[in-house]
């Protein structure tokens, strides 16, 4: 009987140590690579790099932004980079699904 409370006892004690602590990572974001020489020049009214959600979009990185004016029509041209060409296409379809009747 007193043997089977030592090993009872001893039992309590044992147990599963802690899971170590995961230090924080910070999330470090690339500066935006300035890609203005990629857009056309006629029409262009202005050009802006974004650090990060281009045009509001969460699935949209941090880019290249260019507005232009031709006539009464105004419209924005950006350019993204994607870490591969998979994730690329995943963030053109993103987009796509908040145009209307694309």
């Amino acid at each position: 009987m007193r043997k089977m409370l030592m090993l009872t006892v001893a039992l309590m004690g044992c147990g599963a140590p802690p899971p170590p602590q995961q230090p924080q990572r910070k999330i470090v974001m690339k500066p935006v690579v300035d890609e203005t020489r990629r857009f056309p020049m006629e029409g262009q009214v202005s050009i802006e790099l974004v650090n990060d959600k281009l045009l509001g979009k969460s699935f949209l990185p941090g880019g290249n932004l260019a507005q232009y004016k031709q006539g009464n029509k105004t419209y924005q041209q950006f350019l993204v980079h994607g870490k591969s060409p998979e994730d690329a296409a995943m963030m053109m379809f993103d987009y796509k699904q908040t145009l209307r009747d694309a």
